[in-house]
């Protein structure tokens, strides 16, 4: 219908591509490409951010970025359904000001052990239970806020309080970032614990430089008071984003099978974040921050 145009075709699934932008040629590559549309749940009932809301605060952008690549995105109220839907890919819990039910923690831990995938988004200051939820999964949710005295963010037009990343861990989700920044608006650390739990791998994949710290002092950031680097707060660099890899409990023998066929259920998988912000309508357009929450 209009010349220039591109089409891409597998099996029975058509695209067409009226320019070639990179973002739109991705995109209509994933939709022919991909079997079904996976299913993303958003968490809400808790003071969550509004996925369907345009506001600086709200959620909106994040959605249609994950509609654009082709999965399917819908509200998940744990209080009410208890459990998660069945034909779940994801559940984002993003940034509870509340905390969750323990009927709705357990839905999730459920979840988790039948090879389950959750990203958590963990303001500072809020929901308090969640960091006792998480110890069980090898996180430390720091009492901190991370701050960045940087002339690098000055000149982006960014205060202290977006410490900037630009240190990544080898792992399938940061492989690509290379030395793209991100930026981590109001953020706590978030840690692996010291000593996991047994049969949990936790691994740090985004970390602030050794400029920044976490300050610990909230009260007096509350009062307006500057931050200032002292022994009690978290020093730099500061884990801010955290991946957990839970093995499965191993299945019961059934009469007939093979020797070590038993078990082989798939890994649960959990990533934690300090910041609800950093996918934010505000936030999402911030240098790598839109490929890093993709």
């Amino acid at each position: 219908e209009s010349y220039g145009t591109l089409v891409m075709q597998s099996g029975e699934k058509s695209e067409k591509v009226l320019d070639a932008e990179e973002e739109r040629l991705t995109n209509a590559l994933v939709k022919v490409t991909r079997a079904g549309n996976p299913m993303v749940y958003f968490v809400k009932g808790h003071g969550e951010r509004d996925i369907s809301s345009a506001e600086r605060t709200g959620m909106s952008q994040a959605k249609e970025q994950l509609e654009k690549a082709n999965y399917t995105v819908k509200d998940l109220e744990l209080a009410r359904s208890g459990k998660v839907p069945a034909d779940a890919t994801l559940v984002i819990v993003p940034g509870p000001k509340t905390d969750l039910l323990p009927p709705e923690l357990t839905a999730l831990d459920d979840y988790l052990a039948q090879g389950g995938r959750e990203l958590f988004m963990a303001d500072p200051l809020q929901a308090d239970g969640l960091a006792k939820y998480l110890s069980k999964y090898g996180v430390t949710l720091g009492q901190d806020i991370v701050v960045e005295p940087s002339p690098v963010g000055r000149l982006l037009g960014v205060g202290p309080e977006v410490p900037l990343v630009m240190q990544y861990e080898q792992h399938p989700i940061t492989k690509d970032m290379g030395k793209v920044m991100t930026g981590f608006p109001l953020t706590r650390s978030v840690s692996p614990a010291q000593t996991p739990p047994k049969g949990v791998s936790v691994t740090a994949l985004a970390k602030t430089s050794g400029e920044s710290w976490g300050e610990t002092n909230l009260a007096g950031l509350r009062r307006g008071e500057p931050a200032s680097r002292d022994a009690k707060d978290t020093p730099g660099p500061v884990p801010v984003l955290t991946a957990v890899t839970i093995e499965p409990a191993p299945s019961p023998k059934v009469a007939g099978q093979a020797e070590g066929e038993e078990g082989k259920k798939p890994k649960g998988r959990l990533v934690v974040m300090g910041t609800s912000t950093f996918a934010s309508n505000q936030a999402l357009g911030f240098q790598g921050n839109r490929d890093l929450f993709l």
